[in-house]
């Protein structure tokens, strides 16, 4: 049913978004997670929670201007990257298509590093486990109904309603210990 672009438009088009996201979040993440264990260590969750939201809303200032940056410029952004040789007109509009969803995701997919590293800091490794096989089965059941009406499209955001689903229930669980 789906294209026979659609698994190379997913594939070509998640390592580019993945690109600001391995720039930004990851700084973030590496920087506050020292801070927020430290608080953790002490106890004082009040402190590594505040250093967590300090992070995130710096993070999303970055994130959110450049995610409807790469919607807008999707096509030509794909095209200096990717077009030429093999990589025709219908691949590039098939790899659009994908990348203009995931746009969407990129504040969501930067968020979840810094979420994590609030349950690093206090030595949690379970519950994101736990919440992220959750979002996992709900991804696939997603995937499946949104890939007929919006084929590789609907498979990219199905990925971002459940990476947006994963932060609002890891950070609700933080809250709330």
């Amino acid at each position: 049913y789906l294209s026979e672009y659609a698994a190379a438009a997913l594939n070509y088009s998640d390592r580019l978004i993945y690109l600001p996201i391995g720039v930004f979040a990851v700084s973030f993440g590496t920087v506050s997670v020292s801070e927020m264990s430290r608080a953790a260590a002490q106890g004082d969750f009040k402190k590594m929670l505040s250093q967590m939201m300090f992070s995130l809303r710096n993070l999303l200032f970055i994130t959110v201007p450049m995610a409807f940056f790469m919607f807008a410029f999707a096509t030509p952004i794909l095209k200096t990257v990717y077009y030429g040789g093999k990589f025709g007109l219908s691949a590039l509009n098939e790899t659009s298509w994908a990348f203009m969803f995931y746009t969407f995701g990129i504040p969501a997919f930067a968020a979840v590093k810094i979420t994590l590293a609030g349950f690093y800091a206090r030595k949690d490794m379970r519950t994101p486990v736990l919440v992220s096989i959750s979002c996992i089965v709900l991804n696939v059941m997603l995937s499946l109904i949104l890939m007929w009406p919006l084929r590789q499209g609907g498979i990219a955001l199905a990925t971002v309603i459940c990476s947006y689903l994963n932060n609002l229930v890891l950070l609700f669980c933080l809250h709330r210990a």
